[in-house]
């Protein structure tokens, strides 16, 4: 499989497919993004047509990479909180030299920073995030708060979205998954 004989070029193998994969990784989800957003222009125009964008870019994202809708779905919202919230730190992902561990613990520490704030969040995240690689997960969410939710005054954060309702103080939609609860009927009869 490895026509090379040092352990030496094998090791210079593996960084360098670390690298390429996240490269890989960012290209897809920042692809996503863009397509939601071409899907969002050219439905919008069709005037009797009644299409949520992120339902409509899922399906052809699970059909182009053989997965579930609900996957697709998720990938969607992924991809579209990196490039439209963490611009900068997508850009330092394409350069392969932070990995996709890292993008989602920045993305989930700061979904509820609220928009205004988010470009100064992101720049300092950026700045910093090639340096976290090695930490654990523990440590690694201490350090986004350090530039996230934590450092930020509390009236600038949104409350979390309630699992329930799907509901929160944040001007963004709640994601497609969040629906309201089911009141299911007690059937009569029965003790």
């Amino acid at each position: 499989m490895f026509e090379c004989d040092r352990d030496r070029d094998l090791i210079q193998v593996m960084g360098e497919a670390t690298r390429e994969e996240s490269t890989c990784i960012a290209q897809r989800l920042l692809a996503v993004a863009e397509l939601y957003v071409r899907h969002q222009g050219a439905l919008a125009d069709m005037e009797w047509c009644l299409v949520d964008y992120c339902a409509a870019t899922a399906a052809e994202v699970s059909a182009a990479q053989n997965i579930s809708h609900a996957r697709a779905v998720g990938q969607v919202q992924f991809a579209c909180a990196l490039a439209h919230r963490l611009p900068s730190v997508a850009k330092v992902f394409l350069r392969g030299t932070i990995d996709f561990r890292m993008v989602s613990t920045v993305i989930n520490r700061t979904d509820n920073v609220e928009d205004a704030l988010m470009p100064e969040v992101d720049e300092a995240i950026a700045r910093h995030c090639e340096k976290w690689m090695k930490l654990s997960r523990p440590k690694l969410q201490d350090r986004v708060d350090q530039w996230g939710p934590s450092s930020i005054p509390p009236e600038c954060v949104s409350r979390p979205r309630s699992r329930r309702t799907g509901t929160s103080t944040s001007t963004r939609p709640a994601p497609v998954w969040h629906l309201p609860p089911v009141t299911c009927a007690r059937p009569t009869g029965l003790r």
